[in-house]
């Protein structure tokens, strides 16, 4: 008979205390992250002069409170939320802009910490997150949280709280009453210390969707992700729309089976102005109906867009 005091020990010596091994060393490579990033801040601002990143800050601060307060004795509640929350409001990613090194060291921090196997893989679990060895860059796989939760227009305003400062197209249409959503997002992110781009399709009153999808799509606005044979090819390039430089391409890394319902693609990079970018791509898709439907839609909200001569493919600009 097995001693159960042996067959605990074995137990914590075989589980719980590797276990605890790989918190404490996540622990430890995410706070060596945090502590060297902020020293190379508190270099930058020395170097800089601590006076000198004092007043610009104070400036920047008068600025944007002189700007929140115009903005709330014009417009209504709700409209001052949505501009508060949307890309013309207080931007994040200007105001870490003002510290020497800060962007930078939000940067190091993201790629300290997705650096050990077991913050990465955590994050890979539950929001689809995964670094692409040799092209620089983060993207999505499919078994995310939000392959779950669709979309609504709600998660951009929390978007904006997270750091993210991003200029977005919606693009809604209907086929055979089936709802489709296609959006479109570039700009920065993790308050300016990453930038990047990404494309969605989601869709409503469809056989192809999440579980939840019956029960979420009870909500006005929500959308289901697009799953099945409602999901498509999707590629993205990041540019810069001054210089013309191609940063990256996601041509569909994260898609299981080369369709996807979401391309994602960012750079932790604090180069690059947010202002300044831009984003082109080409979605495929099966059903020349849904293929038309789309790319009149993108059209009508102003983006460069093209239906090629197979009827199924759509490439466009959107700068």
């Amino acid at each position: 008979m097995t001693n159960p005091l042996e067959a605990a020990r074995q137990f914590y010596q075989q589980t719980v205390h590797p276990f605890l091994e790989d918190v404490g060393g996540a622990v430890s490579d995410v706070g060596g992250a945090v502590v060297d990033a902020g020293g190379d801040v508190v270099e930058a601002v020395r170097e800089e002069g601590v006076f000198n990143v004092a007043g610009d800050l104070a400036r920047f601060g008068a600025r944007q409170t002189v700007d929140v307060l115009a903005q709330l004795q014009q417009r209504s509640p709700a409209d001052f939320v949505d501009w508060l929350t949307g890309p013309e409001g207080p931007s994040f990613a200007d105001a870490t802009a003002q510290v020497p090194g800060l962007q930078q060291a939000i940067g190091d921090v993201i790629d300290g910490a997705m650096d050990n196997p077991m913050v990465a893989g955590a994050v890979g679990q539950a929001f689809g997150f995964e670094y692409a060895p040799g092209r620089d860059f983060y993207t999505t796989n499919e078994g995310s949280l939000q392959s779950y939760f669709g979309f609504h227009d709600a998660y951009d305003s929390v978007g904006k709280l997270l750091g993210m400062d991003l200029d977005d197209q919606v693009v809604e249409f209907e086929v055979d009453g089936t709802e489709y959503r296609l959006e479109l997002w570039q700009g920065s992110y993790g308050s300016g210390g990453a930038f990047g781009g990404e494309i969605g399709f989601y869709t409503r009153h469809t056989g192809e969707r999440g579980p939840l999808g019956d029960l979420l799509e009870r909500i006005p606005g929500y959308y289901s992700s697009a799953a099945g044979d409602d999901q498509i090819e999707m590629s993205q390039t990041i540019y810069n729309t001054k210089t013309g430089e191609e940063y990256f391409t996601n041509e569909g890394l994260g898609a299981d089976d080369g369709e996807h319902y979401w391309n994602l693609a960012i750079r932790t990079d604090p180069g690059v102005n947010h202002e300044d970018i831009g984003q082109r791509g080409e979605l495929v898709l099966k059903d020349p109906e849904v293929a038309q439907a789309m790319c009149d839609a993108m059209v009508a909200q102003g983006i460069d867009a093209t239906l090629g001569d197979d009827g199924l493919t759509i490439t466009y600009d959107w700068p």
